[in-house]
């Protein structure tokens, strides 16, 4: 007699709270803020550096758009610089309850 496992899939739900997505917003208005505010300094032209993102159904993506001049100073000596805002941009989200992306438009032009 051949035994059936059951194979059961477990699906985590979590329910929003109100007001959550109105939080959501805001807190990512906070993190495109600061982002912005460290490349307009890190940046030798700041006018030549720009920052939007995309909400995903899971993720929100942020998008570091660039010139060529800028490009090194906003990667940093061996990735220093975006590692440390791809953190920064985690920790914030996180605290806030969602997942958040650090990404440079176009990376692969630069190299």
């Amino acid at each position: 007699m051949s035994s059936l496992r059951k194979q059961v899939a477990v699906i985590k739900v979590r329910k929003m709270e109100d007001g959550a997505s109105e939080r959501f917003n805001i807190a990512r208005e906070n993190i495109q803020r600061i982002i912005e505010l460290a490349l307009k300094e890190i940046a030798t032209d700041p006018d030549c550096v720009g920052l939007r993102y995309s909400v995903g159904e899971q993720t929100t993506v942020y998008y570091i758009k660039t010139n060529q001049d800028n490009f090194g100073r906003v990667l940093g000596s061996g990735g220093r610089t975006i590692n440390c805002l791809r953190h920064l941009v985690t920790a914030i989200a996180g605290r806030h309850g969602f997942r958040a992306i650090l990404q440079v438009e176009n990376e692969d032009q630069f190299y």
